[in-house]
């Protein structure tokens, strides 16, 4: 690690261990280090340590294409995946627009060298590259009918030619409930192929090499934001004066048990399912008055960000936990 930590130095880059305390997995962090006078936000490399499947992520435009950079993290770990590649720029920061890693004239750069040094160096062993993109609306063609428009730099569009790495990756985007298709040349989806990416050029000089853009649309997009940064869910609750908890999901729920479907009360878990749809304060002071005090909360999940609400009994075990931006609209017991 001192070796790597030298040759990063090189660069002014540095190298964090990392281990993530939920789940206890280990990781390397290459980040420009932060000491320097001025960045040049180059990127940041995570690479998972241990078991891990042979998937890069890529997010070359985190600050432009919203909620790339989520989908992306929540990607990588749902993967397992080996590395996790994120641009540092903003595509426009520059007049010259030399920021935008997805232009065929800006292939050197820090980005570009990390993904040929990693598929390199895995030889002809099968890997799987994912860039996540985001789609938005375009008035002069139709909107793409799916969640997830994926497209791979072969030009293949069928599920038949993905190999098992494209197929867990489908499955894995299906098991989120995001419906999904490929580039397959229709109206609606030109201008979505992967043309000439400068990411793509490179797979020319590798052996079982895949590389396929992940479109994600406007409304699935919003289901990965960070609800922290939901001002009006903030505000509602601050105005009800209801309590907001930040904890570890998975830890919480593996504490608690679960409860007995006819312990809560149908005419509660049509108010929860309402608020959720409708996200109307009035619906949430509706099932504050029904619950007596203190048992009546928000959770914020502190890995994932995502927000839900908690009821609880008078011994405050809880009776119902809801997701407040579920992918699939539903209100789910402790489980």
């Amino acid at each position: 690690l001192k070796a790597i930590q030298s040759a990063a130095s090189v660069l002014d880059y540095e190298i964090i261990r990392y281990r993530h305390q939920a789940s206890g997995r280990d990781y390397l962090i290459v980040v420009e280090r932060q000491d320097r006078k001025k960045s040049r936000y180059w990127g940041t490399y995570v690479l998972l340590l241990g078991r891990s499947n042979d998937y890069v992520v890529q997010i070359p435009r985190p600050l432009y294409e919203i909620r790339t950079f989520e989908f992306g993290i929540h990607l990588f770990q749902r993967l397992d995946a080996s590395f996790l590649m994120i641009g540092g720029a903003h595509p426009t920061a520059n007049t010259n627009r030399r920021s935008d890693l997805i232009l065929p004239a800006n292939k050197q750069n820090m980005f570009n060298l990390f993904q040929q040094v990693v598929l390199r160096e895995a030889g002809a062993k099968p890997m799987f590259i994912a860039q996540c993109r985001g789609f938005g609306l375009r008035p002069q063609t139709e909107y793409p009918d799916a969640d997830v428009v994926m497209a791979f730099h072969s030009g293949i569009n069928t599920i038949q030619q993905v190999g098992s790495l494209g197929e867990n990756l489908i499955a894995n985007l299906k098991n989120e409930g995001h419906s999904f298709r490929f580039v397959d040349g229709s109206p609606s989806l030109m201008g979505y192929e992967v043309g000439g990416l400068p990411q793509s050029e490179y797979l020319e000089q590798t052996i079982n090499k895949r590389f396929a853009l992940l479109w994600l649309s406007p409304l699935a997009r919003k289901t990965y934001r960070q609800q922290p940064e939901n001002r009006i869910q903030n505000k509602q609750f601050e105005a009800l004066n209801i309590p907001t908890r930040q904890i570890d999901m998975v830890s919480y729920i593996a504490k608690n048990p679960s409860p007995r479907k006819d312990s809560v009360p149908n005419a509660l878990l049509k108010r929860i399912k309402r608020y959720i749809e409708t996200q109307d304060i009035v619906e949430l002071d509706r099932i504050q008055h029904m619950l007596p005090e203190g048992r009546f909360k928000r959770l914020i999940d502190m890995n994932t960000k995502q927000a839900y609400l908690l009821v609880s009994n008078q011994s405050g075990q809880p009776l119902v936990l809801a997701n407040l931006a579920p992918k699939q609209p539903r209100t789910l017991d402790v489980a």
